[in-house]
């Protein structure tokens, strides 16, 4: 898996190969939506043993899980925040191990 992952931008989702998160308004397989200006790094960043979310640490050790991205050159934040947004209105809730909404602002 993260020797697939490349070192461009853009952003991603992690989501449970088997199995379902309830939401308020349905079910979903993603539980994190992020971007990164290096994807490759953020993966390993989120697989690393000194990974701070605790909630993608559980998930990926206990569950099979996919970590699946789209190469985004310019205004990945935008397009994160937007991804967001949509599955917050889909399902009534962020997925289950978003902390912190996205600023949707560019670096």
């Amino acid at each position: 898996m993260k020797n697939n992952a490349p070192t461009s931008p853009g952003l991603y989702e992690l989501h449970l190969t088997d199995g379902r998160i309830e939401y308020p308004k349905g079910t979903s397989q993603i539980f994190y939506i992020g971007s990164a200006k290096n994807l490759r790094k953020r993966l390993l960043d989120h697989l690393s043993k000194s990974s701070k979310n605790n909630g993608i640490k559980r998930l990926i050790m206990e569950k099979s899980c996919v970590f699946r991205y789209l190469q985004v050159h310019k205004g990945w934040i935008r397009e994160e925040k937007s991804f967001y947004n949509l599955f917050v209105t889909t399902f009534g809730a962020p997925p289950v191990c978003n902390h912190v909404s996205p600023k949707g602002e560019e670096r």
